[in-house]
């Protein structure tokens, strides 16, 4: 569950998605590709770029990265996020 979501893009929405894994980067370690992903901007620097990145330093906004195999990726910018896991019994 993604909370205090800022922007969220989700491209190439297809039946069968298979997500090949997740990445959560926060404070320091956000990093230009993400943010410009989240965005829809090129990775090119420019003063608005970098003024959202020092912002969502600031506010210790997390980017939450969805990558497939297949299908859709998932860029969002959100303050917070938790993950619930259900385990079949065996």
């Amino acid at each position: 569950m993604m909370r205090g979501v800022e922007r969220l893009r989700a491209d190439d929405f297809r039946e069968g998605n298979i997500i090949l894994d997740v990445t959560v980067t926060a404070g320091e370690q956000l990093e230009l590709d993400d943010v410009a992903e989240a965005f829809g901007l090129d990775t090119e620097p420019s003063p608005f770029l970098q003024n959202t990145i020092d912002r969502l330093k600031r506010d210790r906004m997390i980017v939450v990265r969805i990558n497939p195999s297949y299908g859709c990726v998932v860029t969002c910018v959100c303050s917070e996020m938790s993950v619930e896991v259900d385990v079949l019994p065996l």
